[in-house]
């Protein structure tokens, strides 16, 4: 390679070192996962892997109110199970209604 190539590619990656909307590097994907999202990629998106995210994140993105619903349950499950572990299991349920449900045993 001649003096002027070897520039031209020390310009390029020094552009794209510098600019941090050029590239993405995700370390540790599975092997299974990184392999659906290429299949993804390729049949949907003509390989482009950006596109490929950016539908990604708009379409399956969790909104707060999810987000709140899964720590809320969680912390139901949570107090469940140390009320199993104590032995005191409630006998009925307030719903947020207010109706009143028997728990079967």
């Amino acid at each position: 390679m001649s003096t002027e190539q070897l520039d031209k590619i020390k310009t390029i990656k020094k552009r794209i070192h510098e600019d941090k909307e050029w590239g993405l590097v995700i370390s540790r994907v599975p092997k299974q996962t990184k392999q659906i999202f290429i299949t993804l990629a390729d049949t949907e998106f003509c390989s482009d892997y950006g596109m490929t995210l950016k539908w990604l994140v708009d379409n399956f993105k969790l909104n707060p109110t999810i987000e709140l619903m899964q720590v809320m349950l969680l912390d139901i499950q949570n107090r469940l199970t140390a009320l199993e572990s104590k032995g005191e299991i409630p006998k009925e349920i307030r719903t947020l209604s207010g109706k009143i449900k028997k728990i079967k045993e």
